[in-house]
């Protein structure tokens, strides 16, 4: 069975990538708009499953989050990372990621949200939890107006690849460098693959681009740019041994 998976997931990844080439050859989709998540995507409440899909059950999701916990685990222990005192999560939804390094340790902590209906959940689920602010609005926006302090970890798991513009990204980038403590590590999921171009993955109702996925070697090379260092990819291969479909979420991590 397992074999099995393996080879239906390499298949549909290969699928993935040719249809992916296909959208950026012919510049199918227009990128999507702020409304996108609270009018399309979030009609049925907040949850860890909610933010992949809603049609995602509890059990696939809490695998999913654990297969990602796991390199973010591995990374910590192999290079004997401290627990980070203060950090930075972009795109929060249910609040995952800000639980996750607060049970690390963490006594600081923001949240950046899109979505008015995940901050309205964010708000109300932190509000008696000291030392939480949750901004609203695109990363780039909040991070130029509303973020005023430094973070020891910056935290960008399951949501840059929604980003379509890429000079959009490099900004982000830039700006994730500046609100970085010395020697702070900015942690990044997605799909870091081998395919030499970047790609749009995801047209949502033929008409909405949601998703572009980009090369590790675009990855790497932007990051040098900005100043990043010590760059280490951690390749999540959790997603081919659950009969349901989840995001690929490997780890990227690298330290300013």
């Amino acid at each position: 069975m397992t074999l099995t998976l393996m080879i239906e997931r390499k298949l549909k990844r290969i699928f993935k990538v040719l249809k992916g080439t296909y959208f950026t050859i012919s510049a199918k989709g227009s990128p999507w708009e702020k409304s996108y998540w609270d009018k399309e995507f979030y009609l049925e409440g907040i949850s860890d499953a909610k933010t992949i899909s809603s049609k995602k059950s509890e059990y696939s999701a809490r695998y999913h989050y654990a297969s990602t916990e796991m390199q973010i685990y591995r990374y910590f222990v192999n290079h004997n990372a401290a627990s980070p005192a203060s950090i930075l999560d972009y795109g929060s939804g249910a609040g995952h990621w800000i639980d996750f390094y607060r049970d690390l340790g963490a006594e600081t902590a923001g949240g950046i949200e899109i979505s008015e209906k995940c901050v309205e959940h964010l708000t109300h689920k932190y509000k008696e939890t000291p030392k939480t602010t949750i901004w609203h609005g695109k990363i780039h926006e909040v991070l130029e107006t509303q973020v005023t302090t430094t973070f020891d970890l910056i935290n960008a798991i399951g949501v840059l690849f929604h980003i379509v513009d890429d000079n959009e990204l490099i900004q982000v980038l830039k700006l994730t460098y500046e609100k970085l403590n010395s020697d702070g590590l900015f942690v990044i999921g997605g799909n870091f693959g081998l395919w030499p171009m970047n790609i749009n993955t995801q047209v949502k109702f033929g008409r909405i681009l949601n998703k572009r996925l980009r090369s590790r070697w675009w990855w790497t090379r932007e990051l040098k740019k900005v100043g990043f260092r010590d760059i280490t990819i951690y390749r999540n291969i959790g997603y081919a041994f659950i009969k349901d479909r989840t995001p690929e979420n490997s780890i990227l991590v690298c330290r300013k």
